[in-house]
């Protein structure tokens, strides 16, 4: 491992800064340690999106909430009475929540929303927005686009079947949905059907890092980095994921039963603990936070640490002849792992801890008339 940061040599002990994340770069990953929030609301939150600095997420009852650090929810008034919502996007700086019946309201800054007449009487599952034109998905291959968020004009989609997702990114729209259906547009008015390899039901799909993950029934993972041409991945479970996003240099996929599994390339697949048994139908990223919502008022979150954050710091001898030193650039409840080593080889755990919200403290009793002692710490 090569070391990273300097070398200090108080008395007879070196602190060597040295991180197993990605030295000196900007990429940040995900801690992949989910905590539940609460919420004062049993409403089953369909969709969450991200943008203008706030969260929001929507649902049953014509419910939105919003929140800043996806900890502390506040209800928002919709606009709209006795309707669900079925899922909201972000882009091009404002969200668009569609749901039952044609649903359709807009908002830029998730505080205060208005009612657009879309047009249309279909379920309206998702939305997205690229390159100046907002696009709304839905039942039996519904497309709508808006290049002002109050006239819509229903597409062509080139399927029948009903689309579930939408994303934009890499120059195009992707859209997924039942039997397996992917279709694309590079401007959201022509739309093109692709093969997905797959007659299973498509629930979410999103761009991140150069490429397309779409996930759905039977624990389906399918990857693209154009659009057209599609990898079906091993996600190890045949649980129904319903929600994908992409944060902290991570996809993150949703499902039945608290399912969350993480990946940094789209290809391996790892489970995560999401500390609810409820299901979870969307993930979104914003800032230093991934968050996942879910039946029932389900609410969970992750924190993200920027990779080269991990500092060791304030390195002293102690009166009782042990050696103790900080961690900074940590976030609350990140997992660490502290190592020592003599040979810079052979690295051996001294302890794991959580980070509280302050830099945490290590303290190493076996420093005590010890030989050039170095240091490392790690987050998973």
């Amino acid at each position: 491992m090569t070391p990273c940061g300097f070398i200090l040599t108080p008395c007879r002990l070196r602190l060597a800064l040295v991180a197993t994340m990605i030295c000196g770069g900007t990429v940040a990953h995900a801690q992949y340690v989910w905590e539940p929030q609460s919420v004062a609301f049993t409403e089953t939150l369909w969709g969450v999106a991200a943008g203008n600095g706030v969260f929001v997420a929507v649902g049953d009852d014509d419910i939105v909430l919003t929140s800043t650090d996806g900890a502390d929810w506040r209800l928002r008034d919709s606009g709209t009475t006795n309707r669900w919502f079925r899922g909201v996007g972000f882009g091009d700086g404002a969200f668009v929540a569609v749901g039952l019946g044609g649903l359709l309201c807009t908002s830029t800054n998730g505080l205060t929303w208005v009612g657009r007449s879309s047009g249309s009487s279909m379920l309206l599952c998702d939305a997205a927005s690229g390159n100046g034109t907002f696009v709304a998905v839905g039942d039996q291959g519904t497309v709508l686009t808006s290049t002002n968020l109050v006239a819509w004009t229903n597409r062509t989609s080139g399927t029948a079947n009903g689309l579930e997702a939408v994303t934009f990114g890499g120059g195009q729209f992707v859209a997924v949905g039942f039997g397996g259906a992917v279709v694309t547009s590079t401007n959201g008015v022509s739309w093109t059907r692709r093969n997905s390899g797959t007659n299973l039901w498509l629930r979410d799909v999103i761009y991140g890092a150069d490429r397309y993950v779409a996930v759905g029934e039977g624990g389906t993972i399918l990857t693209s980095v154009d659009g057209i041409d599609w990898t079906p991945r091993d996600s190890d479970t045949g649980v129904f994921l319903w929600g994908v996003g992409y944060g902290g240099g991570s996809y993150v996929a949703v499902g039945a039963g608290g399912t969350v599994l993480t990946s940094e390339d789209g290809v391996s697949w790892t489970p995560r603990e999401s500390g609810t048994p409820r299901l979870l139908l969307g993930v979104v990223s914003k800032d230093n936070a991934i968050v996942a919502v879910g039946a029932y008022g389900a609410v969970t979150r992750s924190l993200i640490a920027p990779a080269d954050s991990l500092r060791l710091t304030e390195p002293r001898a102690l009166a009782d002849g042990t050696f103790a030193f900080k961690v900074n650039g940590t976030v609350a409840d990140q997992a660490l792992t502290v190592y020592w080593t003599e040979t810079l080889t052979n690295w051996v755990v001294l302890t794991n801890l959580t980070a509280g919200p302050g830099p945490p403290v290590v303290v190493d009793p076996l420093a005590v008339d010890a030989a050039d002692r170095f240091y490392r710490v790690s987050s998973p």
